[in-house]
């Protein structure tokens, strides 16, 4: 699966006519933070029900859920994806647990280095790993871009995975 949850924008309330409300108090602002992380969440939900179904037809599936997650991995909607109880077949797992940590980034965030993007991978697939790569060597901030470029690179590392 191919995946890219939302970011974690406010959603603002929407008129009549489909435009925006305006946001005018700290209390809309934080329902506006919370109808996002629902929105995110319920998402996340989406993918985990579809990953479960086909492990419901078939235990040993071979299973990749890849893409950006917009999410960490202590965040709710990367521990839905990847299951909560790890010690259950039915759990992923991340490709990137074989990569060094300090190298572990696809993003950079106004906060520095960050993984928000994911192979997930169900645990029969997980001894054909032959190689992980997070190219990230060349990876700069979207800040970074002149504002008429002729060519928008992504700001986010492509991730690569080779199976046996």
């Amino acid at each position: 699966f191919g995946l890219h949850l939302n970011s974690r924008f406010f959603i603002h309330l929407q008129g009549k006519n489909g435009n925006p409300l305006p946001t005018e108090t700290q209390i809309e602002a934080a329902d506006g933070l919370i109808r996002s992380e629902v929105f995110r969440s319920v998402q996340s939900r989406k993918m985990r029900q579809l990953v479960d179904e086909i492990f419901t037809k078939d235990a040993s599936a071979q299973i990749a859920v890849m893409g950006d997650f917009n999410s960490q991995k202590r965040q709710t909607p990367f521990r839905v994806i990847l299951g909560e109880f790890a010690s259950h077949d039915d759990a992923l797992v991340s490709a990137d647990e074989i990569f060094p940590p300090e190298k572990e980034y696809s993003f950079i965030g106004e906060d520095g280095l960050k993984i928000i993007d994911y192979i997930l991978i169900s645990k029969p697939l997980q001894s054909s790993i032959k190689s992980f790569r997070i190219l990230n060597e060349n990876l700069s901030h979207h800040s970074n871009r002149p504002p008429t470029p002729t060519f928008i690179e992504s700001d986010h590392a492509p991730l690569v995975i080779e199976l046996a």
